[in-house]
């Protein structure tokens, strides 16, 4: 698990960046752009919310468009679900990597 820091420091800019873009623009009633904090604390509850509901028989998608708008964020957009299911993905091939290789 040595890669997973370096992992992380090459991340972290790339989702922030991300998430201020497709949620500064996606967000009608809310600021112009969001805070590099306020991105990450959206991206960390969208990514649990993700992780969380992933595995379940109904659609993860649908939990991730629709706790934003119950926390009155809006839509976080079509980038951010997919840079989000994206981290699945990526998290599901690093758990599973001795049986892939």
């Amino acid at each position: 698990m040595d890669w997973l820091p370096h992992l992380w420091a090459r991340a972290l800019p790339l989702l922030a960046a991300a998430g201020e873009l497709a949620l500064s623009g996606a967000e009608q009633a809310g600021p112009p752009s969001l805070g590099f904090a306020e991105a990450c604390w959206r991206a960390l509850v969208l990514g649990t919310v993700q992780g969380l509901t992933e595995f379940l028989p109904i659609s993860s998608t649908a939990h991730v468009q629709v706790v934003p708008m119950l926390l009155g964020w809006g839509d976080p957009g079509v980038s951010v679900i997919a840079v989000i299911q994206l981290g699945s993905i990526a998290a599901i091939v690093a758990y599973f990597w001795r049986d892939l290789a």
